[in-house]
């Protein structure tokens, strides 16, 4: 009976590490995003500008704006998708240690 104790609090324990270190990973991508977006704020008018063959900057703007609308749209997509596998993932991991 001591032994299933120890394993279960191991096992709490090796989750509750993992989900830290994810978190962790996760904090830094957003740091790693959020200077991107920084950068490509400050740079599109540039980049825009140098696409304008014939005085065409609105429709390259424009352009540039839809796609990065459709962009940002699948970006909320998949973290979606991604907190609801990493959640259930944790969830059916404790279940499992907890009936063990």
């Amino acid at each position: 009976m001591h032994e299933i104790k120890i394993e279960n609090n191991l096992n709490n324990t090796i989750v509750l590490s993992l989900t830290l270190t994810l978190t962790n990973v996760l904090a830094y991508v957003c740091e790693i995003i959020q200077a991107s977006m920084v950068t490509s704020s400050a740079t599109r008018n540039t980049i825009y500008r140098s696409f304008a063959l014939r005085e065409n900057i609105g429709d390259i703007t424009a352009k540039g704006e839809a796609q990065i609308a459709v962009v940002d749209m699948l970006g909320i997509l998949s973290g979606i998708l991604l907190c609801n596998a990493v959640g259930t993932f944790i969830v059916l991991r404790l279940m499992v240690i907890n009936f063990m």
